[in-house]
């Protein structure tokens, strides 16, 4: 007899010992799910997010809906605030910190402010709309239109922080402000209204939601299928009708760049040919003619002449100066020139205009690499030769000029070059019409393109067509040709500089499409709620004791179930209620069945009364035994409910003279509550609590048992 106490606690330690294991290897389950599930949702906020920016429609860019504020809304409706919270941040966070594609650190900021603001829109939003419709049956036009205005008001949190946000970093200013607020605040919207129904049908446990999947989300998909084809329609007409726009602009600066092999270069061969029609070469009148070339074709910044001379003509060159008209009689070569190998020289006996070109009278043009190459070129093969881009003194900071020489060759051998520089400037000058347009020049040649100039830093994609779009702005290039010589213009304007005179029927047709997709979402869970209505009127009439209006049984196990499974995955409490009424027999024997089924019935009445939560349930469990089942209640208030209840029944005064505890109708109850665990049977709960009312009939009735 003495070693039985010491058994009872070496039993009761190993017990003990395996409940704290069963409850480590639970919470280590649960810090396991949670983890899963924010990285699930930050995975799919920054998908869903990525996918929004990627058909965000032109010129701003701004997408019209955000379907990844839906889902966070749904996922807080659905798993609480405190569960999701993080996922939704990070998700946030890193959409809005690789905005360029790429990581910036610059991005850190803003990005943590709007991720801020996305996070509390989805925690106040769920939190006010299970205020306002605990069970979440979105399913008559009074919950609709509450749903509709949470929606609203609730997307007016991240548009506002995150607007702040930018507007202080400096990423928008004072004037884009109200249309950023508007745009942002109408995409959550409609994320909200179009994405939290399709989310909750595919996802949420909740058994409205699953009844719904078939009655409201296909007509809902193909309605969204639709808004997509739609939305697809008008990002392709808007994307078409900038290119088609910004090349009809630029038509002007193409045909002049055209003309510079049609125009400019056939005009310098014209007088090269006719003073070798002549025999001649140029003299005093070239000067005459030269002015009137440039004031007709003002691409030519210089026009000028070289004789070609060998050691004789240099020679004889001060003479041949003076009788030309030139200004310098002698032939120059500055640092950087050299006298050729050859003793080749091409002095520039000739220019014109000479002001601002006076140190340029007398240079030798074969003592210089690029030139060199260009004018001996246009001697050996007799032909127009075009040089690289040159660096042009007069203006060290701009794309420089482009040097053209023509030769020309007397009967009697003597020989020379007309040379021009084409001002690249002129591409500048063309473009002032259009504020904004930033041009790139590419210089093509054997072994691939070039970069020579860009007006601004700018990265220009390669392109094949005649134009292109993308996130950045729209382009549009041109091919010049010059003799042998080929470039490519690259012309772009920024979306943030584009000025679009086309209508905006296209977007409104986009928001009216996603409008309507709204309203037929409302529609559709009210419409299909109303065979669910019917469905449920027939399920709570097989679900309804009928003698005292109570849930039955059926209705109790399937309730039970639902709250055991919500209790274990929030990790919340569940409390029972178990009761039967002392000495009914005899209560029937004495009084007859009617008087029974009467007592029943006010009974059923006086537990049920004080039960207010949507969530809490009154079943008659069988015969005289009824069964309260009070979801996120500890033992403690579980406990308090049962005395209450005890002495609510006790307080009619029907009359039992047969009772064994007095001469009133009286109640026997045995409660319990716990957090259930995922290692436990779901009965658990009810056997302990029919076993605390087991133990409440045994010592005396009309009491309450927690064990």
């Amino acid at each position: 007899m003495t070693d039985k106490p010491k058994q009872l606690q070496s039993l009761s330690t190993v017990a003990d010992s395996i409940a704290f294991d069963i409850r480590r290897r639970d919470s280590t389950r649960q810090a396991v799910r949670w983890i899963l599930l924010n990285l699930a949702l930050a995975t799919g906020y920054f998908l869903l997010g990525k996918l929004s920016l990627a058909l965000a429609l032109p010129p701003d860019y701004v997408s019209p809906i955000w379907p990844a504020a839906g889902m966070a809304f749904a996922a807080a409706l659905t798993w609480g605030n405190k569960r999701v919270w993080p996922g939704i941040f990070l998700g946030s966070l890193i959409v809005n910190s690789t905005i360029g594609a790429t990581f910036h650190i610059g991005a850190i900021v803003p990005a943590c402010g709007i991720a801020i603001g996305t996070t509390l829109q989805a925690a106040i939003g769920a939190a006010w709309l299970r205020k306002l419709i605990p069970d979440l049956k979105i399913n008559r036009p009074d919950r609709v239109l509450l749903f509709s205005m949470v929606c609203i008001l609730s997307c007016l949190i991240a548009a506002t922080i995150g607007n702040a946000c930018l507007f202080l970093n400096g990423a928008i200013g004072l004037k884009q402000l109200p249309k950023s607020f508007f745009t942002w605040w109408v995409g959550d919207i409609f994320g909200l209204q179009i994405f939290t129904p399709v989310i909750l049908l595919v996802l949420a446990p909740i058994s409205i939601w699953k009844r719904y999947r078939l009655s409201v989300g296909v007509p809902l998909f193909f309605t969204i299928s639709l808004c997509g084809a739609i939305y697809l329609f008008v990002k392709d007409a808007d994307e078409r009708q900038l290119t088609r726009d910004f090349v009809t602009t630029t038509d002007p600066f193409r045909y002049e760049m055209q003309s510079l092999d049609r125009i400019y270069a056939q005009t310098l061969l014209q007088l090269a040919m006719s003073y070798q029609a002549r025999d001649t070469l140029p003299g005093p009148e070239f000067l005459i003619i030269a002015d009137d070339l440039r004031k007709k074709l003002p691409a030519f910044r210089v026009l000028s002449w070289s004789p070609v001379l060998d050691a004789a003509g240099q020679a004889r060159y001060a003479q041949s100066a003076r009788q030309a008209g030139s200004r310098s009689t002698t032939i120059l070569r500055p640092p950087g020139f050299a006298a050729s190998a050859d003793g080749l020289a091409a002095p520039v006996m000739l220019i014109t205009p000479l002001g601002g070109n006076e140190r340029a009278v007398g240079l030798d043009l074969l003592g210089e690499g690029a030139r060199s190459v260009t004018v001996r070129e246009a001697l050996n093969t007799g032909k127009l030769a075009v040089s690289a881009p040159l660096h042009l003194a007069q203006d060290p900071d701009g794309p420089g000029g482009i040097l053209v020489a023509v030769p020309i060759i007397k009967s009697d051998g003597s020989r020379g070059v007309l040379t021009a520089i084409i001002d690249l400037r002129l591409i500048d000058k063309l473009l002032t019409t259009i504020p904004g347009v930033l041009w790139e020049l590419r210089q093509i040649s054997q072994s691939g393109e070039s970069t020579v100039w860009q007006s601004k830093k700018f990265a220009a994609p390669r392109f094949d067509t005649e134009s292109y779009l993308d996130r950045a702005g729209v382009y549009t290039q041109q091919r010049v040709q010059l003799g042998k010589s080929e470039w490519r213009v690259i012309l772009f304007l920024p979306h943030a500089e584009l000025v679009r005179e086309v209508d905006n029927i296209s977007l409104l047709a986009l928001f009216l499409a996603l409008f309507s997709c709204t309203i037929f979402a409302n529609l559709a869970m009210i419409i299909g709620s109303y065979r669910e209505q019917q469905d449920d009127l027939i399920r709570s009439l097989a679900y309804l004791d009928g003698l005292t209006d109570l849930a039955n049984r059926r209705a109790f196990d399937d309730a039970y179930s639902q709250a055991w499974r919500r209790c274990q995955r929030n990790h919340l409490p569940l409390g029972l209620i178990m009761i039967d009424i002392d000495n009914f027999k005899s209560y029937n024997d004495h009084y007859g069945h009617q008087a029974g089924d009467a007592c029943l019935r006010a009974v059923a009445a006086t537990i049920k009364a004080p039960f207010a939560r949507a969530y809490d349930l009154v079943a008659r469990y069988g015969g005289e035994e009824f069964a309260c089942l009070m979801p996120e209640c500890d033992l403690q208030g579980v406990r308090a409910k049962a005395e209450e209840l005890r002495a609510a029944v006790m307080a009619l005064g029907l009359p039992h003279i047969g009772s064994a505890t007095g001469d009133v109708v009286t109640i026997s109850l045995g409660v319990a509550s716990m957090i259930p665990q995922s290692l436990q049977h779901r009965d658990q709960l009810i056997a302990l609590a029919d076993a605390h009312l087991y133990i409440a009939k045994a010592s005396g009735r009309n009491q309450v048992c927690s064990g």
